[in-house]
């Protein structure tokens, strides 16, 4: 009982301040040099059938689906600066998961917790890595189509 005790008065030592985590620096050093990663999908989903299935919903996150959201929102959201990457990212992700689920089989749908939210974490993740990769030419691209439809809307007014 002593030993605890003489342990918890070290530990919470006023003197010394808060407790630091030594190697928290070096984590965030690690990943602000490499990026976040995700493990090698195969070492997290083993069933063949659900790695397949997995790999063709990340084939389901791709630039011609990136492009078909960015029209249906159109320049609005992005030049009110109303849609951040993260969200543009989400919505990549749930548009692609949407037509995964149309076309997968009822055991991959109805399969473990596990499996189906590592396959959801490897989509947002692989959408957010889209995003990222594409949001400074999304914005420059948004922001000609914004100014070429204000250009015709001038040129349609009466007034002109």
């Amino acid at each position: 009982f002593r030993s605890t005790v003489a342990f918890q008065e070290i530990s919470t030592d006023k003197k010394q301040g808060p407790r630091q985590d030594a190697m928290a620096d070096v984590r965030k050093e690690s990943i602000a040099r490499a990026g976040v990663r995700l493990p090698l999908l195969p070492t997290v989903i083993q069933k063949k059938e659900e790695l397949e299935a997995a790999e063709y919903l990340l084939n389901h996150v791709c630039d011609n689906r990136l492009q078909n959201l960015l029209s249906k929102l159109g320049p609005e959201p992005f030049i009110t600066q109303s849609v951040t990457p993260n969200e543009l990212a989400a919505m990549l992700a749930k548009d692609a998961l949407k037509d995964f689920l149309k076309e997968a089989e009822p055991t991959i749908v109805n399969g473990s917790n596990y499996m189906r939210n590592e396959m959801c974490r490897y989509c947002i993740f692989e959408s957010r890595k889209l995003v990222c990769k594409e949001w400074k030419n999304i914005l420059c691209a948004m922001k000609e189509q914004h100014a070429a439809s204000e250009g015709e809307e001038v040129a349609s007014s009466p007034s002109a």
